[in-house]
């Protein structure tokens, strides 16, 4: 099952450094395997050591209301059809930034911060096994409209 945390001690470069993450099991829901697949068309910066996912094909619409914390990972239903495995009718809700996007996940969680970073780190494996090789997918904002 995903989840999300919204929290310090994830950068070791800068452990005070407040990061957005989310966790997911690539094997677990039809979600997570989307937003995993997603990470096959995205673009590697390996001095920075992530996986930047591209809003021409997917972001994060995050919102934060007294502790409560909403993440929903949008994806083009166009960048879907890439996939053969994948049923569009399990992702029927719309993006209300663009239409032709969809939500293929959406992880809430609770959090004391009040903030949020601008973009949305996504994890294939649990935070306290990361290792140097577990780069995350960094996905945007949502495009402006």
């Amino acid at each position: 099952m995903a989840e999300v945390v919204l929290r310090g001690g994830l950068d070791s470069d800068e452990p005070d450094r407040v990061l957005l993450a989310v966790v997911i099991d690539p094997k677990g829901s039809p979600g997570e395997w989307a937003v995993a697949k997603i990470g096959d068309f995205c673009y590697v910066d390996e001095d920075d050591e992530v996986a930047y996912i591209l809003q021409t094909d997917a972001w994060a619409e995050r919102h934060l209301a007294n502790g409560e914390l909403t993440v929903d990972i949008m994806v083009y239903e166009a960048m879907l059809r890439h996939f053969d495995d994948v049923d569009l009718t399990l992702f029927e809700e719309r993006s209300h930034h663009d239409p032709d996007a969809v939500r293929v996940l959406r992880v809430t969680g609770t959090t004391t911060h009040d903030t949020l970073p601008d973009e949305t780190l996504v994890y294939l494996t649990p935070l306290d096994r990361l290792d140097e090789d577990d780069w995350p997918l960094v996905f945007a904002p949502p495009p402006e409209a």
